[in-house]
């Protein structure tokens, strides 16, 4: 009987095939575990000017995440203290939510993040809010 002559050419396919399996599950538990920003359309809020001059930014939409430090409830509103890292520092900013927004419930110590518009006089108003 005679020998087949064999060739490297399956281990090698196996190998390579093992190899590509491998990169496509990497690549496809690392876009999964990417957090997405829920409002990545939209800039975010320049917290030093909205304090120093809130009215220069009238009518315009902003995101802005933090971590609800206070939350208190007038009779049309909800309102919310965030606190805000902005150039390394701890920053307040306090949003107005309306009562007809719907919204997750916010808690105390949890971060969110919030689609908001510089209404007159400066005050922010919620017009979206993402638990992150």
């Amino acid at each position: 009987m005679s020998r087949r002559a064999s060739n490297g050419s399956n281990l090698a396919s196996i190998l390579i095939l093992g190899v590509i399996i491998i990169a496509i599950f990497a690549l496809g538990v690392s876009l999964l575990n990417q957090k997405k920003d829920p409002f990545g359309k939209l800039p975010d809020l320049p917290i030093t000017e909205a304090s120093m001059n809130g009215n220069s930014l009238r009518g315009n939409y902003y995101k802005v995440s933090g971590k609800v430090e206070e939350r208190w409830v007038k009779n049309q509103y909800e309102g919310v203290h965030l606190s805000v890292e902005e150039n390394g520092a701890i920053k307040p900013v306090f949003i107005q939510i309306p009562s007809s927004l719907k919204r997750p419930n916010l808690e105390r110590e949890r971060s969110y993040s919030f689609a908001v518009e510089v209404g007159s006089g400066g005050i922010i108003q919620a017009t979206g809010i993402k638990r992150l």
